[in-house]
């Protein structure tokens, strides 16, 4: 069995725009931009998705999977993230991810003492006084967004704070557009609540 099954069955969005397969690695498998031409497809099918997964078959985690490589090194693999997807080890390639984990947005109304500007817009901009995050997710991304969703076994959505972020909803209207009936995860400072918030709650 791989030590991960991550590289064919997950993939992670950043809010600057970097693709991984989970949110643990720090591999970077491509970067997304409104004008860059890159698409979801092209960056599944390319060579570091393949690296990834053939370093992880052979139980290699040096490809920036240290967080699970430590744990597995002790006999506690059981305790890492690469366990989450032991569920796609014995399958073949599956033709789409299978889990999905958006973190489309720095946007955020808190500034918590653990968090940084990269995942916090009002720590980057009062705390570290930087310039805000550029838009990473355009038209394209959602329109090619929409072959995946069906396919989803979970949907895992993260921040800054989901509700505040334009293109997390934008997620979950295509979900109901779609009816897509996935388990969904969301990571949330539980500070907004008003009636959009409740349908998402409610419908998905």
């Amino acid at each position: 069995m791989s030590a991960c099954a991550a590289p064919f069955s997950s993939v992670y969005f950043q809010p600057d725009g970097v693709v991984k397969s989970c949110c643990a690695t720090g591999l970077e498998l491509g970067r997304l931009s409104p004008r860059s031409g890159v698409t979801i497809a092209s960056i599944l099918a390319g060579t570091p998705v393949a690296e990834h997964a053939a370093a992880l078959d052979a139980g290699d985690f040096s490809l920036g999977c240290e967080e699970c490589g430590i744990p597995a090194r002790q006999g506690r693999r059981e305790d890492s993230l690469a366990a989450m997807f032991d569920r796609y080890a014995s399958e073949a390639r599956p033709p789409f991810p299978r889990v999905m984990d958006f973190a489309l947005s720095n946007r955020c109304n808190l500034q918590c003492v653990m968090c940084n500007g990269r995942l916090s817009s009002a720590i980057r901009a009062h705390r570290e006084r930087g310039a805000p995050l550029a838009p990473a997710y355009g038209e394209a991304f959602f329109s090619e967004l929409a072959d995946y969703l069906p396919h989803l076994d979970l949907a895992i959505f993260k921040g800054g704070e989901p509700f505040l972020s334009p293109e997390t909803q934008r997620v979950w209207d295509l979900m109901l557009e779609l009816e897509v009936r996935c388990e969904t995860s969301v990571t949330t400072n539980a500070t907004i609540w008003n009636a959009r918030v409740e349908r998402y709650l409610r419908d998905l």
